[in-house]
């Protein structure tokens, strides 16, 4: 699939996107914001939480490390309520116990930064297909 079928599932997908580090959270906001319909931006999980709350999202993208909420219990508190949520996490750790804990909570696509375009792409390429087809 290339980006002119990226788009073709993305365009109608909602997403939240969680991150506290400013840069991080700029550059990818900006990718995003070409690939989705909408992204909402989140800086913790608290605040990813509220936003969750009050709002449809096909997909949820987040960091791991975060203040008040790391993306782990986010993610499960997510999945938790709705276990078909589309959620990619992007870390910077690599440790064996968190990568297990990942696997275990049901997250659709794990990237380790600093991610890589064509992993970046093709994890946005298989999670916008199912959650288009889920939205159907």
């Amino acid at each position: 699939m290339g980006v002119r079928e990226l788009l073709l599932y993305s365009k109608s997908l909602n997403v939240l996107y969680v991150e506290d580090e400013e840069i991080s959270q700029a550059l990818y906001a900006s990718i995003f914001e070409d690939i989705f319909s909408t992204i909402d931006i989140a800086n913790d999980g608290i605040e990813a939480m509220e936003f969750y709350r009050s709002n449809h999202y096909d997909l949820v993208i987040s960091d791991v490390c975060m203040p008040r909420m790391d993306g782990l219990e986010l993610s499960k508190t997510i999945l938790d309520k709705n276990p078909k949520q589309q959620i990619i996490i992007m870390s910077a750790y690599n440790e064996k116990e968190q990568l297990d804990e990942i696997a275990k909570i049901g997250i659709s696509e794990l990237l380790l930064k600093p991610v890589q375009n064509d992993d970046l792409m093709k994890a946005l390429e298989k999670v916008s297909k199912t959650a288009f087809k889920e939205k159907k």
